[in-house]
């Protein structure tokens, strides 16, 4: 028998379910609204140009040619909107032959931001923008997105840009520095010069290419399958990567006249592996402990380098199946145990 106390109590049971389903639904409609899923949200605020042609859909200043290049100038690109689909790109010029400027453009996040590939040869300069990179979805984890890639394209000029995290995420360790600020692939005869970079850089499979006057704060510039690359009047600095400059699989390297700092919890200053042809001479370089590792590496010039270390331990450069080695006048400025150190394993 059913009596007014259990008919009351169900009642209230039924009440607080509706209830709840209708504030839970309401908190899911909000963040819906707030935070949509990536496939639902497209960015608009972007330049596509995989065509000569297509430069005539924006309506760029210029004519396309050495003289009087198109230029892409004072715009803001892409959105600050965290949760976004994967892949857009902020300005993707591929596939042209006309020449073309991108200046002083502020970008926001993109997967990368600023995307070129396959153009003809010294068509590009890319000079005074800001790419900030966003948290953005990967899908199923969030990683910044934002920076440049330049791949298959020869004779590219990137100039005083500035690569920008996100401030909101610096207290995050997990989310910062995920991906390279800039990318150089498959590309020669490029020139990257008074950039301020906030993580890490990668020339991959490039060839005759300069990298001078930057300033990379905790990163690492990262050359691998290279030829022909020098490194100088840069200061770089690792404060939780490995080394600021890491050389592997390359040959013909130079890295001179550069300010290398690195923190207690990086480990080197300079990191080369399997690598033929590298010199690393008059830097003046300032690490905790060790300077150098090597390791499988044929004529390794280490010279005139000033260094500045923060600790007293035995091994000066830690080098592992190297040959043709050459170390003078470096002038390390602490009471010295040993100068070289070779350990086989």
């Amino acid at each position: 028998m059913i009596t007014m106390g259990k008919l009351f109590t169900a009642l209230i049971i039924i009440s607080a379910l509706v209830f709840s389903g209708a504030v839970g639904f309401c908190i899911y409609f909000i963040s819906v609204m707030m935070y949509p899923c990536p496939s639902c949200i497209t960015v608009d605020n972007v330049i596509t140009i995989t065509k000569d042609r297509h430069f005539n859909n924006y309506a760029l200043p210029g004519s396309g040619t050495q003289e009087d290049p198109f230029l892409i100038a004072n715009r803001t690109l892409g959105t600050q909107i965290g949760m976004v689909k994967k892949m857009y790109k902020a300005i993707e010029i591929r596939g042209t032959t006309k020449f073309f400027v991108i200046r002083n453009c502020t970008v926001y996040g993109g997967d990368p931001g600023i995307y070129i590939s396959s153009i003809a040869d010294n068509t590009c300069i890319i000079e005074n923008c800001s790419i900030i990179a966003i948290i953005q979805t990967s899908w199923d984890h969030l990683v910044p997105r934002g920076g440049i890639k330049i791949e298959n394209s020869n004779g590219i000029i990137l100039r005083n840009n500035t690569h920008i995290e996100n401030n909101e995420y610096m207290d995050v360790p997990e989310l910062r520095h995920k991906d390279y600020g800039f990318i150089l692939e498959n590309s020669e005869n490029c020139l990257l010069e008074n950039n301020q970079i906030f993580c890490e850089l990668l020339l991959m499979n490039c060839q005759n290419t300069i990298f001078r006057k930057n300033n990379q704060v905790n990163g690492s510039l990262d050359i691998y399958l290279s030829l022909n690359i020098r490194i100088y009047n840069n200061t770089m600095t690792s404060l939780e990567y490995e080394a600021p400059i890491r050389i592997l699989n390359s040959s013909i390297i130079r890295v001179y006249e550069n300010n290398l700092n690195r923190s207690y919890y990086s480990n080197y200053a300079v990191v080369i592996k399997h690598s033929q042809v590298v010199y690393i001479d008059n830097n003046t370089i300032s690490v905790y402990s060790i300077i150098l590792y090597a390791e499988f590496t044929d004529t390794l010039y280490i010279i005139n380098n000033t260094i500045f270390r923060g600790s007293n331990v035995s091994i000066q450069f830690e080098l592992i199946k190297c040959t043709n080695v050459v170390n003078l006048d470096n002038t390390i400025n602490e009471p010295l145990i040993c100068d070289v150190k070779e350990r086989y394993s």
